[in-house]
């Protein structure tokens, strides 16, 4: 059960990655996200075929599971990077102004409002 979960959880990073791709207006985060979906999902397929024998032992962790250090770090910044456009895709900022709750205190501590100095 758990490496179905796992798979699906990467499954949905893709589907994730697919919905940002299509609902950009710029042909730049569509590439940058494109190359970062198949960077996260292929070393992730890479590492599942090791385990499972359909390739020969390449040293290649698990995105985001599998303590490597420096991979880790840059992995983590590639899905920040993810969820910068996802925050600036079209219609994003009017659907989480419109949320309140947990969401919209988040945003607020992330991106606090500027006050006008007299």
């Amino acid at each position: 059960m758990g490496s179905l979960l796992v798979i699906l959880l990467f499954a949905v990073v893709g589907w994730c990655c697919l919905r940002i791709i299509r609902r950009s207006d710029s042909l730049y985060v569509a590439v940058v996200v494109g190359g970062i979906m198949t960077w996260i999902v292929g070393q992730a397929l890479i590492n599942m075929s090791v385990v499972v024998g359909l390739l020969p032992v390449l040293g290649v962790p698990l995105p985001l599971i599998s303590a490597g250090g420096s991979a880790l770090v840059s992995v983590l910044f590639a899905v920040g990077v993810l969820l910068a456009f996802a925050r600036n895709e079209p219609g994003a900022p009017e659907a989480l102004r419109s949320r309140t709750g947990a969401v919209r205190r988040t945003l607020a501590v992330i991106a606090p409002r500027r006050r006008k100095r007299v």
